[in-house]
């Protein structure tokens, strides 16, 4: 549970942060805030690690107890080693520029190296309106909420309605 949680803060943090990009899960980050996102995912990744080291160090507790609890149908088999555990249990993020067109060094006809950087535009197009809707509707969904309050007489005002406009402006 507590590794489960690192990775549902990072997530959000992530999602808070990042603008939807690539079907492939890639998401743009503002270069401005580069600095600060990477400060942050480092200390998850830290919170992370310290939280799987922990798991791992009492894993072999955990497999005694659930030999005990399964007992005849315990199979050692249905479980990893120490070793292999930590191998699989990961967090990583990359961070990779936003391809250009120009960007082609392949040796292609003029056809068909130009028809690859149109193709290669239009997608870059496509993702950063996708981009742009992303932050447009996180922005309506934000203000929407502040219409219904500032609608609501008997709705309390509290800061943070004005502090999560503020935050998203800021991004």
């Amino acid at each position: 549970k507590s590794i489960q949680r690192v990775v549902n803060s990072a997530r959000n943090y992530h999602y808070e942060n990042t603008l939807a990009w690539d079907h492939d899960g890639a998401d743009m980050l503002p270069s401005r805030h580069y600095v600060t996102y990477m400060s942050k995912m480092s200390d998850y990744k830290n919170e992370f690690q310290k939280e799987v080291d922990e798991f791992i160090d009492n894993y072999p507790e955990l497999l005694t107890s659930v030999m005990n609890d399964l007992s005849s149908l315990y199979n050692s088999e249905d479980y990893p080693t120490q070793n292999k555990l930590r191998d699989k249990v990961v967090m990583d993020s990359r961070v990779t520029p936003i391809p250009e067109s120009a960007d082609f060094r392949v040796d292609l006809p003029a056809k068909e190296s130009q028809k690859l950087k149109d193709e290669l535009d239009a997608r870059l197009v496509d993702a950063n309106q996708a981009a742009e809707k992303d932050l447009y509707m996180r922005l309506y969904t934000t203000l929407a909420k502040a219409v219904v309050v500032l609608k609501t007489p008997d709705k309390i005002f509290r800061n943070s309605l004005v502090l999560n406009i503020i935050e998203l402006a800021n991004k």
